[in-house]
Formats: structure tokens, C-alpha cells, sequence
């Protein structure tokens, strides 16, 4: 009988890997898009200027067209329409006090419902 301490697995870890910062990548406000290549992506994270602060907000968010959709999912670079979505999402959010990324407090209790809080 095994007699180790084995640590809980961490609610946040989603299972998508971790951002530069270190912290989780979540399954983002569209959900996994599956890429040509065949990965799968989540939120694409793009560095930006908010307010004088270098920081990471995820490039996959409401309000893109699928056009748009698909030229990140093929590696395009993210276009100044694309960043400027991405940002006024993220402010939004910043402004509420919450991530720019999906996380838990984006779930409802019936499950993952991608496109957060309805």
C-alpha cells in the first residue's frame, strides 16, 4: 500500500499547458479550435500596452468574425482590428476586476459554457 502524500491535481489547470506568466491557459471564451495542423488552440495570447503595463490578453475573444478566427488559427499575425477587439474585451473585464482570460468564475453551475457569464 502506498503510503505518499499525492498533491490534489490544481482546479485551474485545465490541461492546455501554461502562459509565459505561468499560470493556466483555460479552454478561452470560444472554446478549443481545432488548427489546420490539427492542435488546438484556446486563447492565443497577444502582448499589449494597457495604461503603461506590458501584459498578456488572449487574441481569441467574442466579436471576431470567423474570418478573423481563421486567420489566427493559421498563424496569421493578429491584424489591428483583431488587437483592438482583443484589448476592449480585455478592459472590460479588467474594469470588473476579473482575468482578461476565461477561467472558473466564467462557468456556470450547469458546466463549461464557452462565451462566459450569460
Amino acid at each position: 500500500m502506498c503510503t505518499e502524500n499525492i498533491p490534489a491535481p490544481d482546479p485551474n489547470d485545465y490541461g492546455y499547458g501554461k502562459r509565459n506568466d505561468g499560470t493556466y491557459k483555460g479552454p478561452g471564451f470560444l472554446g478549443p479550435l481545432k488548427r489546420p495542423d490539427g492542435d488546438v488552440s484556446t486563447e492565443l495570447s497577444v502582448g499589449v500596452n494597457l495604461d503603461g503595463k506590458e501584459v498578456e490578453i488572449p487574441a481569441l475573444v467574442p466579436g471576431l468574425s470567423k474570418e478573423e478566427i481563421d486567420h489566427l488559427l493559421n498563424d496569421g499575425e493578429p491584424t489591428d482590428a483583431i488587437v483592438s477587439k482583443a484589448v476592449e474585451h480585455a478592459r472590460k473585464r479588467m474594469k470588473e476586476g476579473r482575468s482578461p482570460f476565461f477561467g472558473r468564475e466564467d462557468e456556470t453551475p450547469a458546466g463549461k459554457l464557452y462565451g462566459g457569464k450569460k
